[in-house]
């Protein structure tokens, strides 16, 4: 989706945006919102090897907390 303008919207805890298209989309700003919105619709998460292959040098460590 492109965008053309974004600005904050509410109590500034939500962004919307809007694109050539004409729709307007709505985006959170609380990350732990963003976050657990994100582990909870995620398939499968990284597994600790892909992590290693992908990640070489960085602890491995549980994203979703599950």
């Amino acid at each position: 989706m492109r965008v053309n303008d974004a600005q904050f919207a509410g109590s500034a805890n939500m962004i919307a945006g809007s694109g050539p298209d004409k729709t307007i989309r709505l985006w959170g700003t609380d990350p732990d919102a963003v976050s657990a919105g994100i582990c909870s619709s995620a398939g499968t998460l990284i597994a600790e090897k892909e992590w290693e292959r992908y990640l070489p040098g960085v602890p491995y460590r549980d994203l979703c907390g599950s």
